[in-house]
């Protein structure tokens, strides 16, 4: 399976490693908190993510591996959290905050749109698999949005 990092430009692929902040994280440590309030994008470069809804779901969503994003989301939209991500293994990311990267990224219109892009597909995709695989009842999500 293809990573989105790799998907894509070598150009936007540079300029993204060279503006995010590198971070390290242990096994088990919590990169995103649900309801927090802040717009990173992680691209994550080695270890695994898991990806957990609620606070009271252990179970993971999905697993993020080496090359993939997570943060989307609110890096597109500037909302609070939709879900908690912890470190499934010893992890290296790179952070990208929000607005910082939109405005390295303002005097190459067409790698922040292809960035856009990409990231609005992925979730497309993501929220697509996830809506595939949930057995709940209509009412069952109704009410777990609230």
């Amino acid at each position: 399976m293809t990573s989105f990092f790799s998907t894509l430009s070598p150009q936007l692929q540079a300029s993204l490693e060279r503006s995010g902040q590198p971070a390290s994280l242990r096994s088990g440590e919590v990169l995103i908190e649900r309801g927090g309030c802040d717009s990173t994008l992680y691209l994550l470069q080695s270890g695994t993510l898991a990806v957990h809804p609620g606070p009271h779901q252990e179970w993971p969503l999905i697993s993020i591996e080496a090359g993939e994003v997570v943060g989307e989301m609110a890096f597109l939209d500037n909302r609070p959290r939709t879900a908690t991500v912890i470190a499934g293994s010893d992890c290296k990311v790179v952070a990208l905050e929000r607005q910082a990267t939109f405005q390295r990224l303002s005097d190459h219109p067409l790698e922040l749109h292809e960035l856009i892009t990409g990231l609005a597909n992925l979730q497309r995709s993501r929220l697509h698999e996830e809506a595939v695989s949930d057995a709940r009842q209509h009412a069952e999500v109704v009410e777990a949005l609230a």
